[in-house]
């Protein structure tokens, strides 16, 4: 498939000003978002969550998160019920990898066995 060309005198680089949150901040936390519901989709799981809830929950502590033990996550309060605003929160991840520790072990329903 060709690249597509920019038309002469054009500006290089990003564009936010054709983005859906122009705001760097907000576009960020907007990708994780997306990123967060695909990978629900992909396990099979519900996901009720908005982009305004998933927000609301974060607030300013987005840029916390990581892989690190004392980095924040946000997960489920019940990992049987939906991604849904009442059964999410933000917790240190090393609660949850304690918490969940077994989840992580196990395949997705749909993963091929090659």
């Amino acid at each position: 498939m060709a690249e597509k060309r920019r038309r002469p005198g054009s500006p290089k680089g990003p564009r936010p000003h054709l983005r859906q949150y122009p705001d760097d901040y907000t576009h960020r936390m907007y990708y994780g978002f997306l990123k967060m519901r695909a990978q629900a989709k992909f396990r099979g799981e519900m996901f009720e969550l908005t982009f305004d809830d998933f927000r609301e929950l974060w607030g300013q502590d987005y840029d916390r998160r990581g892989r690190a033990s004392d980095s924040l996550v946000l997960t489920k309060k019940d990992t049987n019920f939906i991604w849904s605003r009442d059964n999410c929160h933000i917790i240190r991840r090393q609660e949850q990898l304690i918490r969940d520790g077994g989840v992580r072990l196990r395949q997705p329903k749909n993963w091929r066995q090659e």
